[in-house]
């Protein structure tokens, strides 16, 4: 899934355990060749991902980490089925910067907080929900037959993000909404500092709400260089 946002801000939505969205995170960095490619990582993610695993999770045996494990757990067992594992479009991603020039610039909220405030805000109703779901997770991919082709079309992502928001309120409000509200944020910094164009790569269920947000901004003229000569250079 591609939206562009005016002239300087192409978004890249991807599968995270999908072949082709990491052809397509290639194909559209070459083409466009931005000064800027953004991706959906925080520090921690990125330096778990550059970082040669030595065989350890490196999460620790907290709340958050242990939800983080079991997360990873259930991204692997797709990903060996579909044969890609999670992270490897953000290193595609990465590498397309190098490969042309362009910085890297990390506009995802802090892996930590995110899970920290799922916790903390979810009630203990939608808590037993999800551990109910996710110890049957695992077993929901065992068949040799996976089709993924479609998660990345537009129309098939809306009705994915309506079903998280059905299913779990809570999940859908920090994983999406939130971390959407602060990638937007971040992507429009960029844009305000002069940057010449912005290639940003994200999960396909942060594409409706980034571009409704960046797309504001566009029409206000917040996404606007500001003039290095001006006395009101704040968002």
């Amino acid at each position: 899934m591609i939206k562009r946002i005016g002239d300087r801000i192409v978004l890249v939505g991807v599968a995270h355990v999908l072949p082709e969205s990491k052809k397509e995170v290639k194909r559209v960095i070459e083409e466009e060749r931005p000064g800027l490619v953004g991706v959906e990582l925080c520090r921690n993610r990125y330096m778990n991902l550059i970082t040669p695993s030595d065989g350890s999770s490196g999460l620790p045996l907290s709340r958050t980490g242990i939800l983080a494990r079991i997360m990873r757990f259930i991204q692997n067992r797709i990903g060996q089925k579909t044969g890609m594992l999670p992270g490897d479009e953000m290193l595609a991603a990465i590498k397309g910067a190098e490969n042309i020039g362009a910085n890297v610039q990390l506009i995802d909220r802090d892996i930590n907080v995110t899970l920290q405030r799922l916790i903390s805000r979810m009630p203990i109703t939608e808590k037993i929900k999800i551990a109910g779901s996710i110890l049957v997770a695992p077993f929901l991919f065992s068949g040799d037959d996976i089709e993924l082709e479609d998660i990345t079309k537009e129309e098939v992502v809306e009705d994915l993000v309506l079903e998280m928001k059905r299913f779990s309120n809570t999940i859908y409000e920090v994983m999406i909404e939130e971390r959407n509200k602060v990638m937007a944020r971040r992507i429009a910094n960029s844009m305000r500092s002069g940057e010449n164009k912005m290639v940003a790569v994200v999960g396909a269920g942060h594409v409706p709400g980034l571009s409704k947000i960046l797309g504001k901004r566009l029409e206000e003229g917040a996404l606007d260089p500001v003039d290095e000569y001006s006395m009101d250079g704040n968002l």
